[in-house]
């Protein structure tokens, strides 16, 4: 989701048919990756939707970051290795997978608040509304 139309001319004065009537907001966002549970760290700042990062383990906390700090700080195996790159991408798509949610969900009340406008809109010029 998000781009802009610019129109069928590549100097962008000209306005194509569908550029005229409202189009869906282009959307500006900044998604933070991290290598630690965001709510651990304190990586807040953003929100839920825009974080990838693992889950953090609620049962044993401090397990789960030692066991990060060691990984990032000490020589590890090339198995250690490859399971936490496989537990990042587990991570990354993971959130791809709930975004596309988010978007579809997103766009289907973009569309059905366009719809309502139409439909008042039409109402208007038929004399319905008054």
């Amino acid at each position: 989701m998000g781009g802009v139309l610019v129109g069928d001319r590549q100097n962008g004065n000209e306005k194509s048919e569908s550029s005229e009537c409202k189009e869906m907001p282009v959307i500006e966002r900044t998604v933070t990756v991290a290598c630690f549970p965001h709510e651990v760290v304190g990586l807040t700042a953003s929100l839920k939707h825009d974080q990838i990062s693992p889950e953090p383990d609620y049962d044993d906390p401090v397990g789960q970051m030692s066991n990060f700090f060691r990984l990032a700080t000490q020589p590890s195996s090339r198995k250690e290795q490859e399971a936490l790159f496989d537990r990042g991408c587990a991570d990354a798509e993971k959130w791809c997978y709930e975004e596309d949610l988010r978007e579809r969900e997103l766009t289907a009340a973009w569309l059905k608040e366009r719809r309502l406008e139409n439909d008042i809109e039409e109402a208007i010029r038929r004399g319905d509304l008054l």
